[in-house]
């Protein structure tokens, strides 16, 4: 689903709303959205409210006409998401875009066959305009890192994947 208007309907449809200030279209939009997915048979899988120019895009889980959220395609993590082998997963903590940079054109926080500690950063999601540091909960080293730069995220969703230590060396990773 997605709503948008130019800047003088989204005025006049606010003031329809109630909504005097074209200040708080923002939380009308917001509300809007939090109630469409409160009504929804299925919860969605992603939401974005944009203010400029009024956008509302709701992604729904399979079941409510969207399409099925694609399993991992790498053998380190299995369907369910789930580490294969012993592997540890990063997951995403929040919903949000992924970035594997602290800025763009910066070298990646790490690179596949890199070794990490626990409490390293590997990663940040960006949520709500707010860079959240993703952190190993290992020592060990990075195997697969299973989410593009700047790709939108989901909460759970894994990331990197990671040998632990005693892993890693028993098997020569």
């Amino acid at each position: 689903m997605s709503l948008s208007a130019g800047r003088t309907s989204v005025t006049a449809q606010h003031e329809r709303r109630g909504v005097r200030d074209p200040r708080d279209a923002l939380e009308a939009v917001a509300l809007s959205a939090i109630e469409l997915a409160r009504r929804a048979s299925a919860r969605p899988r992603r939401i974005s409210v944009r203010h400029g120019d009024t956008s509302v895009e709701i992604e729904w889980e399979a079941g409510e006409g969207g399409p099925a959220a694609p399993a991992p395609a790498d053998p380190a993590v299995g369907a369910d998401g789930d580490a294969a082998s012993g592997h540890e997963v990063v997951r995403s903590p929040v919903v949000g875009t992924f970035y594997r940079a602290p800025e763009p054109g910066m070298k990646p926080f790490v690179e596949v066959g890199d070794a990490v500690e626990r409490g390293q950063q590997v990663g940040i999601v960006e949520a709500m305009k707010l860079m959240n540091g993703i952190q190993s909960e290992v020592t060990g080293r990075v195997v697969e890192i299973l989410v593009a730069d700047a790709t939108p995220v989901e909460y759970g969703q894994p990331l990197i994947v990671v040998a632990p230590l005693d892993v890693a060396v028993d098997r020569g990773e």
